[in-house]
C-alpha cells in the first residue's frame, strides 16, 4: 500500500513537472515573438520620426503641428525601445533617444531652434540608428548630435 501512494505521487510530480516546463516552454516562445515584433515596430516607427524630422520645416502644417507630431513620434520610439533587446545589449540607445526627445519637447527656444539648425547630420545618425540600433558607437554619436544642438 505505501509503495502504490509513493508511485502515485511521483507520477502526479512527473506530470506537473512535465506540466511547468510545456507552460514555460509557451511562455518563453510568446515572449520572444511579442519582442522581435517589437523590434520590428521600433525600427518602423524609427523611420517614421526621420521622415517627421525631415518635413519639420515644410509649409505643410504649421511648424507646432510638425512639432507635435514628431514629439508624439519620439515618445512612442522611445518606449518601444525599453520593450526590445536593443535596450539591453546597447546602453547608449534609450539615452540617446530620450535625449533627441528632449530637444523637441522641452525646448523653450524651439523656433530659433527650427531656424538656426540643420538637421542632415542627425539625420545621418539616426539612420546608422535605424540600421542597426546594436551599434554602441552610433547611439553614442546620436546623444553627442542631440547634446551639441540643444
Amino acid at each position: 500500500m505505501k509503495t502504490a501512494i509513493n508511485k502515485c505521487l511521483i507520477i502526479i510530480i512527473i506530470i506537473s513537472l512535465i506540466f511547468n516546463i510545456f507552460q514555460y516552454t509557451n511562455y518563453k516562445i510568446k515572449i520572444d515573438q511579442r519582442q522581435k515584433q517589437n523590434e520590428v515596430l521600433f525600427k518602423l516607427k524609427l523611420q517614421n520620426t526621420i521622415y517627421n524630422i525631415k518635413n519639420l520645416k515644410t509649409s505643410t502644417y504649421d511648424t507646432v503641428v510638425n512639432v507635435s507630431i514628431l514629439s508624439y513620434s519620439l515618445g512612442e520610439v522611445c518606449s518601444l525601445c525599453e520593450m526590445t533587446s536593443y535596450s539591453n545589449k546597447n546602453r547608449n540607445l534609450l539615452p540617446s533617444l530620450l535625449a533627441l526627445k528632449d530637444i523637441f519637447a522641452n525646448n523653450n527656444k524651439l523656433t530659433e531652434l527650427l531656424n538656426n539648425t540643420d538637421f542632415h547630420e542627425l539625420l545621418s545618425f539616426l539612420n546608422k540608428v535605424k540600421d542597426n540600433p546594436l551599434d554602441e558607437k552610433s547611439a553614442e554619436d546620436l546623444y553627442n548630435i542631440s547634446i551639441k544642438i540643444r
